[in-house]
Protein backbone atom coordinates (compact mmCIF):
# COMPACT_ATOMS: atom_id res chain seq x y z
CA UNK A 1 0.00 0.00 0.00
CA UNK A 2 3.08 2.58 1.05
CA UNK A 3 4.96 1.55 -2.58
CA UNK A 4 1.17 2.10 -4.04
CA UNK A 5 0.75 5.70 -2.57
CA UNK A 6 4.27 7.32 -3.70
CA UNK A 7 4.04 5.74 -7.13
CA UNK A 8 0.38 7.71 -7.19
CA UNK A 9 1.96 10.79 -5.24
CA UNK A 10 5.09 10.87 -7.98
CA UNK A 11 2.43 10.07 -10.89
CA UNK A 12 0.52 13.09 -9.69
CA UNK A 13 3.79 15.57 -9.56
CA UNK A 14 5.05 13.95 -12.79
CA UNK A 15 1.65 14.86 -14.36
CA UNK A 16 1.30 18.58 -12.76
CA UNK A 17 4.91 19.56 -13.67
CA UNK A 18 4.33 18.11 -16.81
CA UNK A 19 1.32 20.75 -17.33
CA UNK A 20 3.08 23.37 -15.58
CA UNK A 21 5.86 22.92 -18.51
CA UNK A 22 3.27 23.01 -20.76
CA UNK A 23 1.48 25.93 -19.83
CA UNK A 24 4.92 28.10 -19.32
CA UNK A 25 6.04 27.18 -22.86
CA UNK A 26 3.16 29.12 -24.31
CA UNK A 27 4.30 32.30 -22.22
CA UNK A 28 7.76 32.18 -23.85
CA UNK A 29 6.25 34.15 -27.62
CA UNK A 30 7.77 37.04 -27.64
CA UNK A 31 4.55 39.27 -29.05
CA UNK A 32 5.56 42.85 -30.22
CA UNK A 33 3.92 45.79 -29.09
CA UNK A 34 2.56 48.26 -32.07
CA UNK A 35 1.57 51.80 -31.72
CA UNK A 36 -1.69 53.22 -33.24
CA UNK A 37 0.21 54.45 -36.26
CA UNK A 38 1.71 50.95 -36.39
CA UNK A 39 -1.92 49.17 -35.57
CA UNK A 40 -2.86 51.36 -38.86
CA UNK A 41 -0.60 51.16 -41.37
CA UNK A 42 -0.69 47.20 -40.71
CA UNK A 43 -4.44 47.39 -41.51
CA UNK A 44 -3.92 49.98 -44.36
CA UNK A 45 -1.47 47.30 -46.26
CA UNK A 46 -3.91 44.47 -45.25
CA UNK A 47 -6.50 46.44 -46.67
CA UNK A 48 -4.58 47.16 -49.96
CA UNK A 49 -3.29 44.04 -50.44
CA UNK A 50 -7.18 43.13 -50.09
CA UNK A 51 -8.37 45.67 -52.68
CA UNK A 52 -5.74 44.37 -55.29
CA UNK A 53 -6.39 41.21 -54.88
CA UNK A 54 -10.01 41.25 -55.34
CA UNK A 55 -9.51 43.26 -58.59
CA UNK A 56 -7.06 40.01 -59.69
CA UNK A 57 -9.56 37.82 -58.96
CA UNK A 58 -12.37 39.56 -60.57
CA UNK A 59 -9.87 40.32 -63.64
CA UNK A 60 -9.06 36.76 -63.79
CA UNK A 61 -12.64 35.77 -63.94
CA UNK A 62 -13.43 37.50 -66.99
CA UNK A 63 -14.77 41.08 -64.95
CA UNK A 64 -13.18 44.69 -64.73
CA UNK A 65 -11.91 46.87 -61.88
CA UNK A 66 -14.29 49.23 -62.76
CA UNK A 67 -17.48 46.97 -62.53
CA UNK A 68 -15.67 45.61 -59.17
CA UNK A 69 -15.72 49.29 -58.28
CA UNK A 70 -19.25 49.87 -59.58
CA UNK A 71 -20.09 46.98 -57.55
CA UNK A 72 -18.70 47.86 -54.05
CA UNK A 73 -20.19 51.12 -54.82
CA UNK A 74 -23.67 49.70 -54.94
CA UNK A 75 -23.12 48.04 -51.83
CA UNK A 76 -21.54 51.26 -49.94
CA UNK A 77 -23.87 53.26 -50.96
CA UNK A 78 -26.89 52.19 -48.52
CA UNK A 79 -24.23 53.66 -46.00
CA UNK A 80 -24.23 57.11 -47.44
CA UNK A 81 -27.44 57.63 -48.65
CA UNK A 82 -28.32 60.15 -44.97
CA UNK A 83 -26.14 62.17 -47.08
CA UNK A 84 -28.40 62.98 -50.04
CA UNK A 85 -29.28 66.22 -50.87
CA UNK A 86 -26.64 67.53 -48.62
CA UNK A 87 -24.26 68.82 -51.48
CA UNK A 88 -20.64 68.58 -52.10
CA UNK A 89 -19.27 70.16 -48.81
CA UNK A 90 -20.63 67.04 -46.52
CA UNK A 91 -19.68 64.50 -48.93
CA UNK A 92 -16.32 65.73 -49.58
CA UNK A 93 -16.09 66.32 -45.44
CA UNK A 94 -16.95 62.51 -45.18
CA UNK A 95 -14.48 61.37 -48.27
CA UNK A 96 -12.04 63.21 -45.71
CA UNK A 97 -12.19 60.86 -43.06
CA UNK A 98 -11.70 57.72 -45.24
CA UNK A 99 -8.65 59.90 -46.46
CA UNK A 100 -7.23 60.39 -42.66
CA UNK A 101 -7.26 56.92 -42.53
CA UNK A 102 -4.33 56.40 -45.36
CA UNK A 103 -1.42 58.18 -42.83
CA UNK A 104 0.04 58.84 -46.07
CA UNK A 105 -2.40 60.64 -47.78
CA UNK A 106 -2.09 64.32 -48.62
CA UNK A 107 -5.18 66.82 -49.31
CA UNK A 108 -5.97 69.97 -50.64
CA UNK A 109 -8.63 71.72 -51.84
CA UNK A 110 -7.87 73.65 -54.71
CA UNK A 111 -11.64 74.79 -55.40
CA UNK A 112 -14.46 75.96 -54.01
CA UNK A 113 -17.87 76.92 -54.80
CA UNK A 114 -21.68 76.45 -53.25
CA UNK A 115 -21.88 73.89 -55.45
CA UNK A 116 -19.07 71.89 -56.51
CA UNK A 117 -15.54 71.24 -54.82
CA UNK A 118 -12.41 70.23 -56.26
CA UNK A 119 -9.18 68.59 -54.49
CA UNK A 120 -5.95 67.09 -55.09
CA UNK A 121 -5.38 63.82 -52.81
CA UNK A 122 -3.01 61.37 -52.75
CA UNK A 123 -4.32 58.33 -54.39
CA UNK A 124 -6.09 56.02 -51.49
CA UNK A 125 -3.24 53.77 -50.16
CA UNK A 126 -1.12 54.21 -52.88
CA UNK A 127 2.23 53.79 -51.16
CA UNK A 128 0.77 50.62 -49.82
CA UNK A 129 -0.51 49.13 -52.83
CA UNK A 130 2.50 48.97 -54.71
CA UNK A 131 3.34 46.09 -52.49
CA UNK A 132 0.77 44.02 -54.93
CA UNK A 133 1.09 45.00 -57.86
CA UNK A 134 1.58 42.47 -60.41
CA UNK A 135 1.23 41.57 -64.30
CA UNK A 136 -2.86 41.13 -63.66
CA UNK A 137 -3.16 44.48 -61.82
CA UNK A 138 -2.13 47.71 -62.44
CA UNK A 139 -2.12 50.81 -61.30
CA UNK A 140 -4.48 52.03 -63.96
CA UNK A 141 -6.58 49.46 -62.67
CA UNK A 142 -6.49 50.77 -59.13
CA UNK A 143 -7.30 53.48 -60.62
CA UNK A 144 -10.67 52.73 -62.32
CA UNK A 145 -11.64 50.22 -59.58
CA UNK A 146 -11.45 53.85 -57.23
CA UNK A 147 -12.91 55.89 -59.44
CA UNK A 148 -16.11 54.01 -60.13
CA UNK A 149 -16.76 52.85 -56.38
CA UNK A 150 -16.71 56.59 -55.69
CA UNK A 151 -18.81 57.64 -58.66
CA UNK A 152 -21.22 55.36 -58.03
CA UNK A 153 -21.48 56.16 -54.31
CA UNK A 154 -21.46 59.57 -55.21
CA UNK A 155 -24.44 58.92 -58.04
CA UNK A 156 -26.48 57.68 -55.32
CA UNK A 157 -26.39 60.93 -53.21
CA UNK A 158 -27.64 63.05 -56.10
CA UNK A 159 -23.65 64.27 -56.92
CA UNK A 160 -21.01 64.11 -60.01
CA UNK A 161 -18.16 62.75 -59.27
CA UNK A 162 -14.93 62.96 -61.79
CA UNK A 163 -11.26 62.47 -60.91
CA UNK A 164 -7.72 62.99 -63.02
CA UNK A 165 -4.90 60.84 -62.16
CA UNK A 166 -2.10 63.64 -61.83
CA UNK A 167 1.58 62.67 -61.17
CA UNK A 168 1.48 62.88 -57.46
CA UNK A 169 -2.02 61.88 -57.00
CA UNK A 170 -5.73 62.78 -58.25
CA UNK A 171 -7.47 65.99 -58.82
CA UNK A 172 -10.96 65.17 -57.49
CA UNK A 173 -14.11 67.32 -58.42
CA UNK A 174 -17.16 66.62 -56.07
CA UNK A 175 -20.65 68.70 -57.92
CA UNK A 176 -24.35 68.87 -57.88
Amino acid sequence: MKKFIIILFGLIIFLFGTNFAQDKSTNDLDLPKMTIEQRMNRLMLNTAGMIVNSIGYIKSIGGSASGLGEYIGNVFAEGWAPLKGSGPKVFVETMYKNYLSDLDNKFEVLEQTDTSITYKVTRFLGSKMVNFYSDNVTEQDIDDCYEMLIKTIANSVGLNYSQKVVPDGMVITVSE
